[in-house]
């Protein structure tokens, strides 16, 4: 069945193959079925209008020929059940017609596909500057993008195309690439994770360079969004990857915190924002960080005892794995947002403020680190025993 985000476009494509047909106009009928066909694979209503119009315009005559012969049985007394309602019950469904392409076409994407180098699918020699790259990733994009190109094998010609570019334009990929090569069983650890960090999908690289303009301008955007599907599979299937191994991740998180709680006694909750249960403000002696707890704190855990001080760590290591939390994202989007920038074509100006841009979380971090206070550095010592 069609998804929400293609229901009201089918609705269309049905609604101008019908007018077509009345106006005799068989080619276009034909088409705007096709399209909605692929869609809603499998609708058996977009089936069997398509089988009736493509009957209409090469057969006309078998229609009235078939609609006497029905006529005829009526008026004879006899009872037939429609041929047409048999047929349909038992004929496997159409195949789905293919997106057209030409011979040049089809063999750039069988080119990019068996090419490993990634110089070579570009087309440029190892010493190509970044502006060379730009250069033939513009041209290539163009030509094997999904909206210009329906032959076999381009959809993931476009996204090889697009890893390869941004690996040769950031500079410490590039240095990783021709070191080790692609092959990730080459590579130490460290290199291995940055190698596969921070790409861009490759439609917001292609709207990076293109500004998101449309190739194709009378083509609806829905039918445009639909031509991305495969990447938008591919992440759906990450997901669900993800979400299969949720389970043993949630039973071993949930072993952690009870040999946490056997190791260290069982702390009182707290909250950093102020809610209806923990309305008392606190700050802890080591890293001055501000949190909430319940009324019966004080009570339980005067000030100047070690129960306390073992509690302000435990708050410290909490709030500390959120500041990495929160400056690994903030380092992430940075270094997308100065990509697409350059991409762009954007101004060194901009590029430098790009880079010179604030990251808080970051910022809080490498205070706690290089801080000379002797009272905050034992703090944020013992704070990350915790971690």
């Amino acid at each position: 069945m069609a998804s929400e985000a293609n229901r009201d476009e089918i609705i269309k494509c049905r609604a101008v193959a019908r007018k077509a047909l009345q106006l005799g106009d068989k080619d276009k009928a034909v088409r705007f079925l096709n399209k909605a066909l692929r869609m809603g694979p499998g609708d058996t209503e977009i089936e069997q209008e398509l089988k009736a119009a493509e009957a209409s315009t090469s057969k006309p005559a078998a229609t009235s020929n078939a609609s006497t012969s029905d006529t005829n049985a009526s008026g004879s007394g006899m009872r037939q059940r429609p041929a047409a309602a048999t047929s349909s019950a038992r004929k496997p469904a159409p195949p789905k017609k293919e997106r057209e392409y030409t011979a040049d076409q089809l063999a750039l994407a069988k080119k990019i596909l068996r090419t490993k180098d990634y110089y070579d699918i570009l087309g440029v020699p190892k010493g190509a500057d970044e502006n060379d790259c730009k250069k033939a990733f513009r041209k290539l994009a163009l030509k094997l993008h999904p909206d210009k190109n329906g032959a076999p094998g381009a959809d993931e010609a476009f996204k090889k195309l697009s890893t390869a570019f941004q690996c040769l334009t950031d500079a410490d990929k590039k240095r990783i690439y021709d070191q080790y090569g692609a092959d990730e069983n080459n590579m130490p650890q460290h290199a291995r994770s940055h190698f596969n960090n921070n790409n861009v999908t490759p439609q917001d690289l292609f709207e990076a360079f293109f500004g998101g303009g449309d190739l194709f301008e009378d083509r609806p955007r829905r039918q445009r969004q639909r031509v991305h599907q495969p990447y938008q599979q591919a992440r759906d299937g990450e997901n669900l990857k993800l979400m299969q191994i949720v389970p043993m991740l949630i039973f071993m998180f949930g072993m952690l915190v009870v040999n946490f709680i056997d190791l260290k006694q069982k702390q009182p909750e707290f909250q950093f924002h102020r809610t209806a249960t923990y309305t008392q403000g606190r700050h802890t002696e080591g890293l001055n960080v501000n949190f909430f707890v319940g009324k019966e704190f004080t009570k339980n855990y005067p000030k100047g005892t070690e129960g306390r001080r073992d509690f302000d760590t435990f708050v410290e290591a909490h709030y500390i794995q959120s500041l990495k939390s929160d400056c690994e994202f903030e380092e992430r989007q940075a270094i997308k947002s100065y990509r697409l920038a350059k991409w762009q074509g954007a101004s060194q100006d901009s590029l430098t403020k790009l880079r010179e841009q604030g990251k808080p979380a970051c910022q809080k971090l490498k205070d706690f680190q290089t801080s000379s206070d002797k009272k905050m550095k034992d703090a944020y010592r013992r704070a990350m025993r915790y971690l």
